[in-house]
């Protein structure tokens, strides 16, 4: 890891209008300093200082650390950290040394020697060899007081610097010395969660997609009485409604006309601004939180630049004059996304929320009202422009009330979200984006009955991802479909799909659209969902009981991953559909096989080496 640049090394010079005393100042270096900065002086120097700097990055290392909400134990730096004690060895290595030594000749001579050798000044006496004299004598204990103070300096300088930039923990840990800070969820404290098979944890409340759509389709318009931009939920267990409404409002209940006017014209200009990102930016907050808050009142830390890296983007290298990292237009982007998702008001007039069971009694579901903003960002980091303006790098945020609620405790929703769907380009490849998101939530839906194979009809796919059908062209949506699904499919968002209900001869007749967009198509979900989600159908009451390890499922589950099939494919083979295999492999049927399908499956799985399919038996 690259040495943070806060950390520069001393230029001291002579000063102004004591060029007349460099050939002494020469000479005392020569004789006097040069020996006494020796190898082991410079060791102890550079420790003092470590040292120092260590009281104050761990200042910083604390503070951060407790607006991330962690409830970890901090560790305290060693004696001396041997990552800090290099990098400030560093900038004293070779000639960077002997200058700073001869910088310390020049204050020397005017805290120590030059009071006393006043007289010799005045009188035109022999300056040289009056300096020699006093300082053999003095210049030892001096020195020492000299580079302690100095230690002191330069540590509060550097962290007064370090202050400034707002680093993040990543750069603090190593200075530091210490491993990165372990949050729950498996990740470090500068916030990127460790993905679960290229997999982030988002919420998955009915509520949470419904404003992801709004954001993406962008389906904010005009309601009669109501001055902003809204955006309504209607989602059978959520109804409500989502505004553009500004922070100001918060606070002041009532605005003078010109103002108001003002706010909701602005509100309207970010309303046609709103796109893919502002939902790529939501995501990513909500995984970010999740892995660093302990409660849903837990404040989390992010970095732009962790925001950017969770959407796929590539930091640009340094070198040849250029500076690295991302650009102002990319961080820019970020920054209008945070605006906007701040500015979200929502108003659920009726939200089903789990309770906390009480004492004897079961959590039970009810119906609730709830309104707050949708993301909370309490604190920013950065570096102060010439204008005024802040620079922002990090910033301190937690979710609105309406969401905290879901992402912790008995009423916890999540779900698993492909990273992919940050990654995708929200202006070229917005089929697939969405559909990402879409599967995702659906699966999280299913996830209790095991009904992942559950056919979805072309038209509820275009409805999710906000297209029309081309009246005049249908053969290019139904190319643009089948291309994006291809593309999950390759990314491995998809273990399979295929068509269901379609017939391609019927591709060839007149009236083909009716029936094409009325046609069903199967998709399957990769492993890592379904191996996550039998994990959660083992802890929720509503799912039935996973198969034991020798049952029929296991077995059946078992053959088909040693020959790499999916269950589409294992299914083509049995020559049954998905979904019925996949109830076998869940070991959700209880009555006996037909004798037909026993057989198939005797079969299927002798072939292979296994032995033939114990019936289940009957049912009681």
């Amino acid at each position: 890891m690259a040495h943070p640049p806060f950390i520069q090394p001393l230029q001291p010079s002579p000063p102004a209008g004591l060029q007349v005393l460099e050939p002494v100042m020469e000479q005392l270096y020569r004789d006097h300093l040069q020996t006494l900065l020796d190898p082991e002086r410079q060791r102890w120097y550079v420790g003092l200082t470590t040292q120092h700097l260590i009281d104050h990055l761990l200042t910083v290392y604390r503070r951060r650390v407790g607006h991330a909400g962690t409830g970890v134990e901090l560790v305290e730096a060693g004696p001396v950290d041997l990552a800090l004690a290099q990098t400030v060895a560093d900038h004293y290595q070779g000639s960077a040394w002997q200058v700073f030594g001869r910088g310390l000749t020049w204050e020397l001579w005017h805290t120590t020697l030059a009071p006393g050798l006043a007289a010799v000044v005045t009188g035109g006496g022999d300056l040289s060899a009056a300096v020699h004299t006093t300082a053999r004598t003095v210049l030892q204990d001096s020195l020492t007081a000299l580079l302690t103070h100095k230690a002191r300096e330069v540590a509060a300088e550097v962290a007064e610097g370090l202050l400034r930039r707002a680093p993040a923990l990543a750069d603090l840990e190593h200075l530091l010395g210490l491993p990165p800070t372990a949050l729950p969820g498996g990740t470090s404290a500068h916030g990127l969660p460790l993905l679960r098979e290229n997999h982030l944890t988002v919420l998955s409340a009915a509520h949470y997609q419904a404003l992801r759509e709004a954001l993406y389709k962008n389906t904010f318009q005009r309601l009669e009485g109501v001055p902003w931009p809204t955006a309504l939920v209607a989602t059978g267990p959520a109804q409500g409604q989502v505004q553009l409404r500004p922070l100001v409002t918060d606070t002041q209940t009532w605005l003078p006309p010109e103002a108001l006017e003002a706010w909701v014209q602005r509100m309207w200009q970010q309303r046609a601004a709103l796109s893919d990102l502002d939902a790529d930016v939501l995501d990513a907050l909500c995984a970010l939180w999740l892995a660093q808050a302990r409660s849903p009142k837990d404040d989390a830390v992010a970095h732009v630049d962790h925001l950017l890296t969770l959407r796929g983007l590539q930091a640009h290298p340094s070198g040849q004059g250029r500076r690295g990292g991302y650009t102002s237009p990319q961080r820019q982007a970020v920054l209008q996304a945070l605006d906007h998702l701040q500015n979200l008001w929502l108003r659920m007039t009726e939200i089903e929320v789990t309770e906390a069971p009480t004492a004897g009694k079961r959590r039970r579901v009810a119906q609730k009202g709830l309104q707050s903003r949708a993301v909370i960002i309490t604190d920013l980091f950065g570096q102060l422009r010439p204008d005024g303006f802040l620079d922002v790098e990090q910033f301190v945020f937690r979710p609105g009330q309406v969401f905290g609620h879901f992402l912790f405790g008995p009423g916890r929703q999540t779900a698993l979200l492909a990273s992919q769907a940050l990654g995708y380009d929200p202006y070229r490849e917005t089929w697939e984006k969405r559909l990402t998101r879409y599967f995702s939530y659906q699966w999280r839906c299913r996830a209790h009955s095991g009904t992942y194979l559950q056919p979805y009809r072309v038209e509820t796919l275009l409805m999710a991802v906000g297209a029309t059908l081309d009246r005049a062209h249908p053969g290019r949506t139904r190319i643009r479909l089948e291309r994006a699904l291809d593309r999950l499919l390759a990314d491995k968002v998809l273990a399979a799909w295929q068509y269901d209900r379609w017939e391609e001869a019927r591709a060839s007749r007149a009236g083909w659209v009716e029936h094409w967009l009325q046609a069903t198509i199967l998709v399957e979900p990769p492993a890592v969902i379904q191996q996550q989600y039998q994990q959660l159908a083992s802890v929720e009451a509503a799912a039935p009981a996973l198969p034991a390890p020798d049952t029929l499922g296991s077995r059946l589950k078992r053959r088909r991953h040693q020959r790499g099939l999916t269950l589409i494919q294992a299914a083509e083979q049995l020559q049954m559909s998905p979904g019925y295999l996949s109830r076998l492999e869940q070991g959700r049927r209880g009555q006996r096989l037909p004798a037909a399908v026993q057989h198939k499956l005797d079969t299927w799985l002798t072939a292979g080496g296994e032995t033939p399919a114990e019936p289940p038996p009957a049912a009681p």
